[in-house]
């Protein structure tokens, strides 16, 4: 079906949703029909030597069809800090260089607050993790932070997200250095994004098996090996906590402290929790004001029928 009359070009596409759904495929396909190249939305896979831990995928790039290029993965060495502000700063140049070239970004990805932050041209701070202070408001609830943040800082309090600990304790880390320094810098881009947004869903009892059957085939490929490298490497086992749940399984499996079955249904727990956490986000995310589209287990001609409402166009 054509575009109707009037219809207001978009800019890109965004194809997003919990672990294990088959975004990657789905966003793949979807970049070869619109002549695309996809930019990458997910906090772990910006990490090197990370591949099978965090589901890169890399060989679902290449098609029968043709070959995607892909952009936001191997970007950072796993010592080093890469914060949202510094996916921002990199998503707002690769989208502004793809779109140079004449062609459409599809952003592909599970990080909801990446790809939010993003979108929504969400001020975020240049401000250095403070980890005593973190430590310490850990210790408090939820309710009490929030109540905290609002009374300190009202202008971050409006633009932060409550839904966990996590952010709110951030958001406090960025008032009390803004008291102390001033304002940090913050990411600005000429990109005016007009996205069409396209939500994958999978029922709950499938998804926890299609993890499972994920997660397995990882192991099998040498996931146990590619952690230990890391842990080898000298990383810092404070470090695990932000590349993802897997290596902080394999890495306790690796110190004697758990069996490997033992380990295995562990992460299938703790991927599965994950993933009902992304659903959570993404509907979070529609009722503040974003268009989502659902895609019921990554179908693409019901995909594609709804691009074909669109007309799309690669500018700023």
């Amino acid at each position: 079906m054509p575009p109707a009359p009037n219809t207001p070009a978009r800019n890109c596409i965004v194809v997003c949703g919990p672990t294990a759904t088959g975004k990657t495929a789905l966003g793949v396909e979807l970049a070869l029909d619109v002549n695309g190249e996809i930019i990458s939305a997910d906090s772990r896979q910006v990490y090197l030597g990370m591949d099978l831990a965090s589901g890169k995928d890399l060989e679902e790039y290449a098609t029968p069809r043709g070959s995607v290029p892909y952009h936001l993965i191997d970007v950072a060495e796993p010592g080093e800090i890469y914060s949202i502000f510094h996916y921002q700063r990199d998503f707002y140049r690769v989208f502004e260089e793809v779109v140079s070239r004449g062609r459409l970004p599809v952003v592909v990805g599970g990080t909801g607050l990446y790809i939010e932050a993003v979108l929504r041209k969400f001020e975020i701070p240049d401000v250095p993790a403070d980890e005593p202070f973190r430590a310490e408001m850990e210790e408090r609830e939820l309710p009490d932070l929030v109540r905290d943040l609002q009374s300190r800082a009202p202008a971050i309090a409006g633009r932060t997200v409550f839904d966990c600990k996590r952010r709110v304790i951030r958001a406090l880390e960025v008032a009390r250095h803004t008291e102390r320094a001033g304002e940090p810098p913050i990411n600005r881009t000429r990109a005016e994004f007009r996205p069409v947004i396209l939500a994958v869903s999978c029922p709950s009892g499938e998804l926890r098996q299609r993890i499972r059957t994920r997660l397995l085939e990882r192991l099998s490929a040498g996931m146990v090996e590619e952690v230990r490298a890391i842990v080898e490497s000298g990383i810092s086992p404070k470090r695990f906590s932000f590349f993802g749940m897997e290596q902080k399984h394999v890495a306790r499996y690796l110190a004697g402290k758990v069996s490997h079955d033992a380990m295995i249904e562990e992460l299938i727990t703790d991927i599965s929790h994950f993933a009902k956490r992304q659903r959570t986000y993404f509907r979070g995310i529609r009722k503040r004001g974003l268009p989502v589209e659902e895609v019921p287990r990554a179908r693409l001609e019901y995909a594609r029928e709804i691009l074909n409402r669109f007309e799309f166009v690669p500018e700023l």
